[in-house]
């Protein structure tokens, strides 16, 4: 089921169609709950009610990379505040 998300940067503000992890995820990391440097996928998965599924975490961050959410420099994700 895909959510519609609003994301907002310092540059702009758009609304795309994201899955609920995404959603779940990109809430987290605006709210400050999820650090992507620090938290492990397993622990992301936790924050967001997926309990043992490290994969679908990585599975959707690649997602958010695809759509420019989120960027990957020297093998970490890093979020575009």
């Amino acid at each position: 089921m895909k959510t519609e998300e609003v994301f907002k940067t310092k540059r702009v503000a758009c609304t795309i169609a994201v899955h609920w992890i995404q959603a779940e995820i990109i809430h987290g990391l605006q709210s400050g709950h999820i650090n992507l440097q620090r938290d492990s996928l397993r622990a992301i998965g936790e924050m967001i009610g997926l309990k043992n599924e490290p994969q679908k975490i990585k599975h959707h961050l690649g997602s958010l990379v695809k759509l420019g959410v989120i960027d990957i420099v020297n093998n970490q994700y890093i979020y575009k505040k």
